[in-house]
């Protein structure tokens, strides 16, 4: 891979840490847009972007913006005075200037929402798991598709929501490396990195995110970092300690949309691989920033506790989060979804207690989890793995 014109060495890392992070890199981005050299943005010029958590809500949702939302409208104008800013409207001020306002399309308007908040997201996360079906273990993913990436058209939805689709670099780099030597792919969703429409060259991306490791006679878990670029997605050195299925990590990575799969042979470089769905934006996203899902974990440990907390999160919050998933999941039975809410708000009766405790009781493992198999040895990982936490 080449990217043109791109003086120097110049990378950019969005640090985690949620909306703040969101926010503080917002601003980064918005500052290297306006600021020029040799006739062109640093931000145009940048060769890479490394993101977790927050920081990969807005730099990978950045990097494959579509068309449809200009940069300007995703990071807002730049305010060259601090001093002309304001708290609200104000005659005489612009959007950019006014602090409570931004524009269509802008990122911050997806972390901004109250259904963004954690008891809304629990709700949420609850109602996908009754009424669509979505495994524990994908339910953060889901949400950050629905809430990050649905915006700007980078969640297609499949059954039990979810992703079917797949991203990558550009349209040759598709052909070359999916779609030609996979043609059964060749009708899937593919999120490309943007390019042209106005926006501004995109650097090289590397979304992190990491997997737990065992060390010999520790008892907690090491962290090895998984990196997914537009090309590729594994572990690319070569970390101490073994996966969930006891094997040695690292070693590499495969090609980002077979990540998550089965190896059945080996030829070569070439590995065929058994997969239900491919990686998608929704797994590098939410896998990034799932610190967070803990948070849910905790609040379900409470709600188990205590359900009467349940019912009244789901009457703040269910009507209008069911509303919003009928627009977007054809296969919910809204009607059985509403009448489940109005029966849990309305009557709290005894067995709808023990219901929810039994939910609560399984919705206290968010923690994503996917196939893995180390690319340096490809060949041992060969039958009926495990899934790698």
């Amino acid at each position: 891979m080449q990217l043109p014109d791109t003086p120097g060495n110049v990378g950019v890392c969005l640090s985690g840490g949620g909306s703040r992070a969101l926010s503080a890199g917002m601003g980064q981005l918005r500052a290297m847009a306006t600021l020029q050299q040799n006739g062109r943005s640093l931000l145009g010029q940048t060769k890479a972007i490394s993101t977790v958590s927050g920081g990969s809500w807005l730099g990978v949702t950045f990097e494959f913006l579509g068309a449809g939302t200009t940069d300007a409208a995703f990071l807002n104008d730049y305010v060259a005075d601090p001093g002309s800013l304001v708290a609200t409207s104000t005659p005489g001020h612009t959007p950019a200037e006014t602090l409570d306002v931004l524009p269509a399309g802008n990122i911050g308007n997806t972390v901004s929402d109250d259904l963004f908040s954690v008891p809304a997201l629990a709700v949420e996360a609850y109602l996908l798991y009754k009424f669509l079906g979505t495994p524990p273990n994908f339910l953060w993913q889901a949400l950050m598709g629905l809430h990050i990436l649905l915006p700007y058209g980078l969640y297609v939805s499949g059954s039990h929501a979810l992703p079917a689709s797949l991203f990558s670099w550009d349209a040759p780099t598709l052909a070359s490396q999916v779609t030609g030597p996979n043609p059964a792919l060749a009708g899937e969703t593919a999120h490309l990195v943007a390019a042209g429409a106005g926006n501004a060259r995109r650097p090289f991306l590397i979304c992190n995110t990491a997997m737990f490791v065992n060390q010999p006679q520790v008892t907690y878990h090491y962290l090895a970092p998984v990196q997914s670029t537009p090309f590729m997605t594994g572990i690319v050195g070569a970390p101490q300690g073994t996966d969930a299925n006891g094997r040695s990590p690292g070693g590499g990575g495969v090609t980002s949309f077979a990540f998550s799969s089965n190896p059945t042979a080996v030829a070569g470089s070439a590995v065929t691989v058994a997969q239900q769905r491919q990686l998608a934006l929704a797994d590098i996203v939410g896998a990034s920033s799932a610190a967070f899902a803990e948070v849910l974990e905790n609040l379900f440990s409470s709600w188990q506790q205590d359900p009467s907390q349940l019912f009244q999160a789901l009457d703040q919050y269910g009507t209008r989060i069911l509303a919003r998933h009928a627009r977007f999941f054809p296969e919910l039975d809204q009607g059985l979804a509403q009448a489940f809410v109005e029966a849990a708000t309305v009557l709290a009766s005894f067995a709808k207690h023990a219901e929810a405790k039994a939910d609560m009781l399984v919705l206290q493992d968010l923690i994503p989890q996917y196939q893995y198999w180390p690319a340096r040895r490809p060949g041992r990982r060969l039958g009926a793995p495990a899934p790698a936490r």
